[in-house]
């Protein structure tokens, strides 16, 4: 279990909750969208979806744009729980950096925004796609 995931269980939502309200938040997406920015299967993302909206956090609604589709809202209280969450993920990530110098932490969280908006922006295609674990 991660730190974050372990930091998050008190509020009662998983970091994969967080991905998929926070994506859901910036923008008009279908769950299929929402599925591919986040790296989830559909299955799993029907799975969390289903849970988002058992617990009054997010819905599904009709797109404004294509009549057949359905978007997925954030409720007022699932936008609560995203800027608990984003507390909580601050919290973890100072402390897990709090080893590293102050310095060290710039370079480090630099170049890891280097490689995660470039090299590991995009999924390689693979014969056994990696399943996402809650």
């Amino acid at each position: 279990m991660t730190e974050f995931t372990a930091a998050l269980e008190d509020l009662g939502i998983s970091p994969r909750d967080h991905a998929v309200l926070t994506t859901a938040m910036t923008g008009e997406f279908t769950q299929t969208e929402i599925a591919r920015t986040v790296g989830l299967d559909k299955t799993t993302m029907v799975v969390t979806v289903d849970e988002l909206e058992a617990t009054g956090l997010a819905e599904r609604r009709p797109s404004s744009t294509d009549r057949r589709a359905r978007v997925i809202v954030v409720t007022d209280e699932g936008e609560r729980m995203v800027r608990e969450a984003d507390k909580v993920l601050v919290r973890v990530r100072d402390d897990v950096l709090s080893v590293l110098e102050p310095e060290e932490r710039q370079v480090f969280l630099t170049a890891l925004g280097t490689l995660a908006c470039g090299r590991l922006a995009e999924p390689v295609a693979c014969a056994h796609p990696v399943r996402r674990r809650a």
